[in-house]
């Protein structure tokens, strides 16, 4: 406890906060804004869309316009939020916004740039086609990575490109769709498919300010996946991953037209590294550096339980920052470990 105050104290003595806000209104030139009050983003390839609130002040008036930025916030304008200490910004955020509340502080609720696929309306009839044809219909604006899979016949009825990649989230498909911090890639595959480069120590007792952990210990050998792929005519093809485990614990996936046994392999893998580990769950609060996406890795480490240091991939972060309390944090949710 003494060495993680004495760094808190090391940091309000030495790193003071910064902010800056772009906004591009849709027919208007570019305007920044520096005194904020909160900004809360929330980020994860589990959620589809990344979001992010900002509060300020009551009646705040653009510099050097004399308007209030009420007159500003329509639906659409483009939004970047950077962050940091002692000038060194990063982009945290970049998207549109969605709404806004000016009845007290003004509240500007913002979307990345999903909420450009939630205003589309699409329709169209595939039949025994593969992900990528129905992606590449769904937003052929924009430059993809998509796992490389056969979907079967899929109907598209009056619904936004949105709608379309949510339904591709849940079952039996189990495809998650994102776009990365500032990039209008959009990726499209099983969870942990696209991995960044990006590695980050958090040691629990030097540069981290809380944690919500807890220790889980899972033989890895002693669970398998058996997926079942239903066929549109009427035949079952499945797999067992890993094979030849006696009295092993059984999950079962059902999946629709995957043709191959190879790609049934690929979803008993994605569907095993859910789980089959042993180490941390949960999540740990770090300071705003450093800067921690979800897709990065994060290596843990416990000077109390050293036996337990690991590598996680991160599923969620959620960034807050508050001028008033001089408070930056990021919550780091983990998942699968490396």
């Amino acid at each position: 406890m003494f060495h993680l105050l004495a760094l808190l104290y090391q940091i309000s003595m030495y790193l003071v906060l910064n902010s800056l806000i772009t906004i591009t209104p849709v027919d208007g030139p570019v305007f920044e804004i520096r005194s904020i009050q909160d900004v809360r983003i929330k980020s994860s390839w589990k959620n589809l869309t990344s979001t992010c609130e900002i509060t300020l002040p009551r009646a705040y008036k653009v510099e050097n316009r004399n308007r209030d930025i009420r007159d500003f916030l329509t639906a659409g304008t483009a939004i970047e939020v950077q962050l940091g200490y002692n000038g060194d910004l990063q982009t945290e955020f970049s998207g549109y916004v969605t709404g806004f509340d000016g009845s007290g502080p003004i509240t500007i609720d913002c979307e990345d740039e999903m909420w450009r696929l939630k205003r589309t309306n699409l329709n169209k009839v595939f039949y025994k086609s593969k992900l990528r044809d129905l992606i590449e219909f769904v937003v052929p604006e924009y430059q993809t990575e998509i796992e490389e899979v056969s979907i079967g016949d899929f109907e598209i009825r009056n619904a936004t490109a949105a709608q379309v990649l949510k339904e591709f989230s849940e079952h039996p498909y189990n495809m998650f769709s994102y776009f990365p911090l500032g990039s209008k890639v959009l990726h499209v595959g099983f969870p942990y498919r696209f991995k960044s480069s990006n590695r980050h120590i958090l040691h629990l007792q030097r540069n981290t300010k809380n944690e919500s952990l807890e220790y889980r210990n899972i033989e890895a050998d002693q669970i398998q996946v058996r997926v079942i792929s239903h066929l549109d005519n009427g035949q079952i093809l499945e797999t067992l991953h890993p094979k030849n485990l006696d009295g092993a614990s059984q999950r079962t996936l059902n999946v629709m037209n995957v043709e191959t046994v190879q790609e049934l392999e690929a979803y008993a893998k994605a569907e095993l590294d859910r789980f089959n580990f042993s180490g941390y769950e949960g999540n740990i609060t770090s300071f705003g550096i450093p800067v921690v996406r979800h897709g990065d890795e994060v290596d843990i480490r416990d000077a109390r339980y050293p036996e337990r240091n690991g590598v996680y991939l991160v599923d969620e972060v959620i960034t807050e920052f508050n001028s008033s309390s001089a408070d930056f944090k990021r919550v780091i949710n983990i998942g699968l470990k490396v």
